[in-house]
Formats: C-alpha cells, sequence, structure tokens
C-alpha cells in the first residue's frame, strides 16, 4: 500500500481482504486495517470507510488529522526484539520502562493524550506461549496499578477513543517499583 502502487490495485486487495475476513470470521470480525509494515499511502485513507473499514492502526503516534470517519489508533509499545535471530519476546523488565516512558510522554508533552496505548505483536513471532505470557504478565502489572484495557470496539469508534490521561493514574508507581527494584538492570 505504498505510494508507488497503483491506487487501484491496493484498493481491490483491500476489498477483498475485507470480503474475505467477514466470510471466515462472520460476527467476529472486526474491519480494522492494519497495513503491511504499519505503513499506507495517504491516497488510501479517505477511502477506507468507503470499504467498509472503521478503523487504521500503524506504529507510533498518529497524526492529529482526522482519517475521514475512519478511527486511528496505532500501537506504541513493541514487544518483539526484532534484532534477535529468530525475533524474541522482549523480556518484561526491558517493556516496562518503555511503557512508562510512553505515558510520560503522552502526559507530560501532551502527544496524543486521546490516543489509546497499543501494543505491537505480529501473528508469525508469536509461536510460542512466551509472547502470550509475556502479555498475561504486563496486563496484569497494570491492572494493579489501575490501568484499564479497553475492548478495540470501543477504542475503533468514528469519536475515538476515550481520553487516556485518566486510566493509568498510578504511572508513577509503576516507574518507582521498578527502578527502586534494581535499577542498573535497564542498562545490562
Amino acid at each position: 500500500f505504498g505510494p508507488d502502487r497503483a491506487l487501484e490495485e491496493g484498493l481491490l486487495d483491500l476489498q477483498r481482504g475485507h470480503l474475505r475476513m467477514s466470510k471466515v470470521f462472520g460476527e467476529f470480525f472486526f474491519p480494522v486495517i492494519v497495513p503491511p509494515w504499519n505503513r499506507m499511502a495517504g491516497t488510501y485513507l479517505p477511502l477506507l470507510r468507503s470499504l467498509g473499514y472503521v478503523g487504521y492502526s500503524a506504529y507510533q503516534h498518529r497524526p492529529r488529522a482526522a482519517a475521514n470517519g475512519v478511527a486511528w489508533t496505532n500501537t506504541h509499545l513493541d514487544i518483539l526484539d526484532w534484532s534477535a535471530s529468530p525475533v524474541a519476546v522482549r523480556p518484561l523488565e526491558r517493556i516496562v520502562p518503555q511503557l512508562v516512558e510512553i505515558l510520560k510522554e503522552k502526559r507530560v508533552a501532551d502527544k496524543a493524550p486521546d490516543e489509546a496505548i497499543g501494543i505491537l505483536t505480529h501473528h508469525r513471532s508469536m509461536p510460542d506461549d512466551t509472547g502470550w505470557q509475556l502479555l498475561a504478565e504486563l496486563v496484569a502489572l497494570v491492572r494493579r496499578h489501575g490501568g484499564v484495557w479497553q475492548n478495540p470496539r470501543e477504542i475503533f469508534t468514528a469519536e475515538g477513543p476515550r481520553t487516556s490521561a485518566a486510566r493509568l493514574q498510578h504511572v508513577d508507581e509503576i516507574d518507582r517499583s521498578y527502578r527502586d527494584a534494581d535499577p542498573w538492570k535497564y542498562f545490562e
């Protein structure tokens, strides 16, 4: 879905993908597009709604502009170590400090404060239970500190997600609990 690809060809693929997924998953299909490599040329965005998509997701912070009636919420926290061979799941001790920084950035720098914080995974890089176990631990940790996990159907609405500023009120507690344990382990 890059800028060099013929628009008609890309639109046809988007239509086919939507049809195929709705047939395979039926009522469980939720039409949110996550393009390959998390990138899509801007020419597609205004057309997604007409193709039946309700959401779009890529990686990092979204632009302030709306996506023409399609809710746009990105992922921010990558749990995979792409430099490893094969790709591996990063340990929680390396993920939590990054999550804390993302939360602080949203709170202090006002970088898309209304956007939910998304977690980046990849279907081909989580074949065993390691990734799912890490996600379970991360969910439990965030919940212990007042975090709220939202259903994607809440996040990808025409109005956009609820504000994330109030979702995780104890970011400093998470930061302190990890920092006080052994701060140097993050720099090994």
